[in-house]
C-alpha cells in the first residue's frame, strides 16, 4: 500500500498494489488486469511513460513538453521508448522536435524510472515470521497511547 503510483511497475501475477486516494481510507486495488484497463499499457511500459512525462516528486525531468497525456498515448501506440525512436517521423513535428532535442534525458530518465528488484538481499525468513507482540511491543503500544493498535492487538 502507497501514494506512489511508481510501484505499478511492479505489477505482476503474484504481486499486487495500493494506493491511496484521496480522503482516509480510501485506496484503490491494483493487479495487472485492472491497470491495463485503465491505462491501456502493461506495468513494464508504464516504466516508459514515466521517463517520458518525468517525475518531479522524484527528480528526473522526462522530455521538456510531454506530459502524461501524451507519454500515454505515445507508448499506447508504439509499445515502448524504442517504438517511439524507431517512428519519430510518423508523430507531431512538435512531439518529434522535443523528443530529439532530450534524447539524453529521455535516456537518463529511463534509467531513473525503473525501480531496480535485482537486489542481492540474505533473508532469514524464520526472523521475519509475526508470532504476536511481545512485551516489549505491548509496552511501547502503551507509553505512546497508540488506542487502535492497543484495542486490535493487545
Amino acid at each position: 500500500m502507497s501514494g506512489d503510483k511508481d510501484l505499478l511497475q511492479l505489477l505482476s501475477p503474484s504481486n499486487q498494489v495500493w494506493i491511496m486516494q484521496k480522503g482516509f481510507g480510501n485506496y484503490k486495488r491494483y493487479d495487472e488486469a485492472t491497470f491495463y484497463e485503465e491505462m491501456g499499457i502493461t506495468p513494464k511500459q508504464f516504466i516508459d511513460v514515466k521517463a517520458l512525462m518525468g517525475d518531479t516528486s522524484d527528480g528526473y525531468p522526462g522530455v521538456r513538453g510531454i506530459g502524461e497525456k501524451t507519454a500515454l498515448t505515445l507508448i499506447q501506440t508504439f509499445g515502448s521508448i524504442e517504438g517511439v525512436l524507431a517512428n519519430l517521423e510518423q508523430l507531431k513535428p512538435a512531439q518529434k522536435r522535443k523528443i530529439q532535442e532530450d534524447l539524453a534525458m529521455l535516456e537518463l530518465s529511463r534509467q531513473l524510472a525503473e525501480i531496480h528488484v535485482a537486489v542481492p538481499l540474505e533473508v532469514n525468513y524464520e526472523q521475519c515470521r509475526f508470532d504476536g507482540f511481545h512485551s516489549s511491543a505491548q509496552d511501547v503500544i502503551q507509553q505512546y497511547g497508540l488506542k487502535m493498535l492497543a484495542r486490535e492487538f493487545l
